[in-house]
């Protein structure tokens, strides 16, 4: 996580634009950027929180549709 924040903050004094990607699998291309930094959240896989009362779930930024579904 340290080494995300660095690279934020480097990115936000240079200018250069960031662009979060997860699955890779967008059809419109977004997470391709000229000149940017990509940040991979494929590591941040965590489901934190079910509740089966409120039918909701705490996931990380990295967590796929297929883990969900499970």
């Amino acid at each position: 996580m340290e080494q995300i924040v660095d690279l934020i903050d480097k990115a936000v004094r240079n200018g250069t634009k960031i662009n979060p990607a997860g699955a890779f699998h967008s059809m419109g291309g977004q997470q391709l950027i000229e000149k940017g930094v990509i940040i991979n959240s494929n590591s941040f896989q965590k489901i934190d929180h079910l509740d089966p009362i409120s039918k909701s779930m705490k996931l990380g930024s990295g967590v796929t549709w297929p883990q969900v579904t499970e």
